[in-house]
């Protein structure tokens, strides 16, 4: 009977289960109605030796409605993505980074706030999933605009206009909405930094294929 659990048992559900357990520990805060603050970016600590917070600041929130936004909707971007889970996978280490460098090099206030949150990932997924409904790989529908290539580049434009206006305004899109629920200061440059995430990943994703399909 342990073998055949063993067999049901993939490697990508042990990732899961260890994601979701981490992100538990590091939402503890929101049962006890405190501010986060042990694992949530801070340059300062980061530099005296506290490296733990460059992966877990992702998984922290500020208040339960931060966390069910975010989860929900980066949910259900992973699972829309078209393309292999390895590559998935890949893709939230690296709209992670970028939505964590742009924040710090253009964003002022993270010094003081700090940095958490999946939304700066969750806009790289969006632009991701547009990228690869734009130019997927089966080559028949890569000869004419199906409704799913026109949905691909509307996500896109979306994520990426949405992310501009967030930078140029200073403020996240319908602010006033959102307005008590969030629990901190949104740091807005974060979006922007993902969507370049997204379209590194979506860059990388189509070279594979390519070499893939021509010299394998």
């Amino acid at each position: 009977m342990l073998q055949s659990i063993r067999k049901k048992i993939q490697p990508t559900h042990l990732l899961y289960t260890t994601i979701a357990l981490l992100a538990a520990v590091c939402n503890m805060h929101l049962l006890r109605g405190v501010a986060p603050s042990t694992f949530l970016y801070y340059t300062d600590n980061v530099l005296t030796g506290e490296w733990y917070r460059l992966l877990t600041h992702p998984l922290v929130h500020a208040s339960w409605y931060h966390l069910l936004l975010d989860g929900l909707c980066m949910i259900l971007l992973y699972r829309a993505a078209r393309a292999a889970i390895w590559q998935k996978i890949a893709a939230v280490p690296i709209c992670g980074i970028t939505s964590l460098l742009y924040s710090i090099a253009q964003s002022p206030q993270i010094a003081t706030t700090g940095y958490c949150g999946l939304s700066g990932i969750a806009h790289g997924f969006m632009f991701l999933v547009g990228w690869l409904w734009l130019f997927p790989t089966d080559r028949g529908q890569q000869s004419g605009w199906s409704s799913e290539r026109w949905l691909g580049l509307l996500f896109c434009l979306v994520s990426l206009g949405k992310s501009l206006c967030e930078v140029y305004s200073g403020q996240i899109l319908f602010a006033d909405s959102h307005a008590g629920y969030l629990g901190g200061i949104p740091i807005v440059h974060a979006h922007l930094g993902g969507v370049f995430g997204g379209l590194l990943t979506g860059i990388l994703i189509q070279a594979q294929r390519t070499f893939t399909r021509l010299y394998i």
